[in-house]
């Protein structure tokens, strides 16, 4: 810290901003996630996103919306990584392909203009 600070010297204070910055913009997007996701299809093991409304979200807001969708599939403990993330995003904005899975246990299919989030069981 003190070399950084050496080319700030009020790098403290900066981080401090960043950080409340931070956290005010993950609240934002985890709501906004949160209300977009309340707006689809849910089903004990299943959620069924409109193709074209997922599309109009910001990337940013894609991302939080898989992540809230895969963790409530999956359980609260799990995270899927940036990586399969990103990688169920390109697959929904994608206009081929199948099936895809995600954090192993997810599966996304495409269903006449949704994508269809289920749960994988495994024994």
């Amino acid at each position: 810290m003190p070399i950084l600070e050496s080319f700030n010297p009020r790098l403290k204070e900066a981080l401090g901003r960043l950080a409340e910055t931070a956290a005010a913009d993950h609240d934002f997007l985890t709501g906004r996630a949160a209300a977009f996701l309340a707006g689809q299809e849910r089903r004990k093991d299943s959620f069924s996103l409109d193709a074209a409304a997922f599309e109009k979200l910001h990337p940013a807001l894609q991302r939080e919306a898989l992540r809230r969708l895969v963790s409530e599939l999956l359980g609260s403990e799990h995270r899927a990584d940036y990586a399969g993330i990103e990688a169920a995003r390109r697959f929904c904005l994608a206009a081929s392909g199948r099936e895809k899975t995600v954090a192993g246990r997810v599966r996304v299919s495409r269903r006449a203009g949704r994508r269809l989030f289920k749960l994988l069981v495994t024994e």
